[in-house]
This record gives structure tokens, sequence and C-alpha cells, in this order.
């Protein structure tokens, strides 16, 4: 059954560096003045290069800047529209028996805590 839930796991990258017009737009789903106007300034001209310093270069994601501006609340149509969808990952294939096929994906690094490596396994039968 595909539901939202589905959509944001499987298909969108929600890890992603937001472009200026997601910025502008999560700027609009703002109920707070401060937050609204910040956003906006982010994707303005004039804020690039504030944009870049503690956007960008800090690598915050969709879900840190909800934590950081808490009245954005964007509707999930526009989600759709401005998340890009996830690409295909880099795989191996393990093991083939009868009781299925493994996959080794990725080893993804946590940002924030870069001591706590995951390997990405994944068993299809």
């Amino acid at each position: 059954e595909r539901n939202p839930w589905y959509t944001f796991k499987y298909t969108l990258d929600v890890h992603s560096l937001p472009k200026k017009a997601f910025l502008k737009y999560l700027g609009e789903c703002c109920g707070e003045t401060r937050d609204r106007d910040l956003l906006k300034y982010f994707a303005s001209k004039e804020g690039s290069s504030d944009l870049n310093e503690m956007i960008y270069t800090p690598g915050l994601t969709l879900l840190e800047l909800l934590d950081l501006f808490p009245s954005c609340n964007p509707g999930l149509a526009g989600l759709l529209q401005f998340l890009p969808r996830l690409t295909p990952r880099y795989y191996s294939v393990s093991r083939i028996t009868e009781q299925g096929i493994k996959f080794v994906f990725n080893i993804i690094t946590n940002k924030r805590n870069p001591t706590s490596p995951v390997l990405c396994v994944d068993t299809t039968a």
C-alpha cells in the first residue's frame, strides 16, 4: 500500500540540501514572522553568503530545518514538489542461495556521529 510514510521512506530524499526555491516555499509555510522572513532571506540573492555559511556548510537537511523553524508546517503536496527523488544506490550481491539473495549497500556515515557507521544490508527472497 502506498501512503505518505512509504513515499518519504522509499522515494523522497529528505537528507538532501534544500534549494533556494524550496527554502522560499518553506518560508511561506511558517506561522511565525521571524521564521518566514529568515527562510525567505536565505532564498534571496542578498542571503546567499549566509545560506552557504548557515545551511549548506553544516549540511542542514529538511528535518533539521523543521527543528530550527518550529512554526514551519509544509504541506505534503509542496514536499512532493520540492524534495528530490531518491537516486539508485550502489550495491553488491554478497551471497546467492536457494533461500534468496543478500545485498550489501554502501556504508553510511552519520554526520552527527561519524564514529558510528551503519552497514546497510538487505536480504531479498
